[in-house]
């Protein structure tokens, strides 16, 4: 409210509108090469964004990501993460924004800790088909669902599908399930 007052518009009316962000063909092209390098096929990688501000007890959970990626992994998928989160038989990248925002959408799984870079990467990769996935916890999951969902609906491309899962028991399992549902 105070940003429709300070910019004087009507409550009725929209205060953003969406621009489309054009990614330079020369990063497309060097994303794609060090996707092609990896020896990645598209609909078999899952990308794992492991670092984040907002639940920052997730960041880098050896753990953790170890038991998720193993359930990719033995299923015959490959499992690239962002960042310097060392996990047995992940591969591990650390590119620029852009790049990585191309990257990302060429593995088409993702799964996050919730984080701004995947925001980002949500709403460039417009044109392609990204299942996405939140990695919670318990503690603090129903005031996060409520913001992101609201988020989500409102300014991420249609093609994201998104998901939530909270640390439970079975948690990897039902990761995979849902991404394996859309693959």
């Amino acid at each position: 409210e105070k940003m429709r007052d300070f910019l004087e518009v009507d409550s009725g009316k929209k205060v953003f509108t969406r621009y489309p962000v054009e990614i330079p063909y020369s990063i497309q092209e060097n994303a794609k090469k060090i996707f092609c390098d990896l020896n990645l096929v598209q609909g078999k990688v899952v990308f794992f964004v492991t670092e984040g501000i907002s639940f920052n007890k997730l960041n880098n959970r050896q753990e953790l990501w170890s038991e998720l990626a193993e359930q990719f992994i033995n299923r015959g998928f490959d499992v690239v993460i962002n960042g310097n989160c060392a996990v047995e038989g992940c591969k591990n990248i650390f590119l620029p924004l852009l790049e990585t925002v191309v990257f990302a959408g060429l593995c088409e799984n993702i799964i996050s800790v919730p984080t701004g870079l995947t925001e980002a990467i949500c709403a460039l990769n417009n044109q392609a088909k990204i299942n996405l996935q939140f990695v919670i916890p318990p503690e603090g999951a129903e005031e996060f669902l409520e913001r992101y969902q609201k988020f989500f609906k409102n300014y991420i491309g249609a093609n994201t599908e998104f998901k939530f899962q909270i640390l439970e028991e079975n948690f990897a399992e039902k990761i995979f399930k849902n991404c394996s549902s859309k693959i």
